[in-house]
């Protein structure tokens, strides 16, 4: 617990909030007892890989228990965010944790084993009552509207993918990666999305989210304020994210 507590307190001194995972009960008390406000609950057993979609229903039950501030369907200032991993296949899915107060879903392998992602998507994305009169419409419901393509390593692949609608280009400088790239490399890629240019949209909402919230506001509130921005940023301008891994700030910092 000391470690992780260590470990929220240095993302938030250079101004990042934490995602800490958990998957059981006795975790979650780890978590909060760390400190940390936004918090991930894997549905996945890593030890048996048995899913258990229950398990985020529960990290949400014990929440509400402690008379803690989470559900981004209310009213009021929250004061810690909650994100359903793993195990999500269709709207339905998405839905149940939408009405159990959970802000955030991370879908990875529903959309790597399905023929058509495009498709599988809308149906996470969609209302599962009235799937397909919303389909034909392409009205979505709030949440799931940055699209980030990862491993990029060339200008024509950054140019296709922002021409296909990705909202953040993703260039991998961990060491491992079979993507890794250079500066150099990393530089062209940032090149081509800047002369890609801006979409046609919406700009008056930018102006509204100028000021940030105020100094007694909770990191979650500011947190959200911050993932706004860059939702109604990144919806007219591709962006280039960089993905590291243990990497010092100061390496970090030089490739900006």
């Amino acid at each position: 617990r000391p470690l992780l507590a260590r470990l929220v307190a240095a993302c938030r001194d250079v101004g990042m909030e934490p995602l800490v995972e958990i998957h059981a009960a006795e975790e979650l008390d780890v978590a909060l007892d760390a400190g940390a406000r936004v918090i991930g609950v894997n549905n996945r057993n890593l030890h048996t890989f048995e899913l258990d979609l229950g398990t985020t229903d529960r990290a949400a039950e014990q929440l509400r228990k402690r008379n803690l501030k989470f559900d981004h369907m209310g009213s009021g200032d929250v004061e810690y965010a909650l994100c359903a991993l793993s195990g999500m296949s269709d709207a339905a899915d998405v839905d149940r944790y939408r009405k159990v107060g959970v802000g955030m879903v991370l879908i990875g392998e529903s959309l790597m084993r399905s023929p058509d992602p495009g498709d599988t998507i809308r149906k996470l994305c969609l209302d599962p009552d009235d799937y397909q009169k919303k389909l034909d419409q392409q009205t979505f419901q709030p949440g799931l509207k940055l699209i980030k393509v990862c491993g990029i390593t060339a200008p024509d692949d950054a140019l296709a993918a922002c021409r296909a609608g990705a909202n953040l280009i993703g260039v991998i400088f961990a060491p491992k990666s079979k993507r890794r790239v250079d500066p150099s490399q990393a530089s062209a890629v940032v090149r081509a999305v800047r002369a890609f240019g801006e979409r046609a949209g919406p700009t008056a909402a930018l102006s509204a989210l100028a000021s940030s919230p105020p100094a007694s506001a909770s990191p979650i509130r500011r947190v959200a304020h911050k993932s706004l921005l860059l939702e109604r940023v990144a919806s007219r301008t591709p962006l280039v994210v960089g993905v590291f891994q243990d990497a010092p700030p100061d390496e970090i910092r030089r490739t900006e």
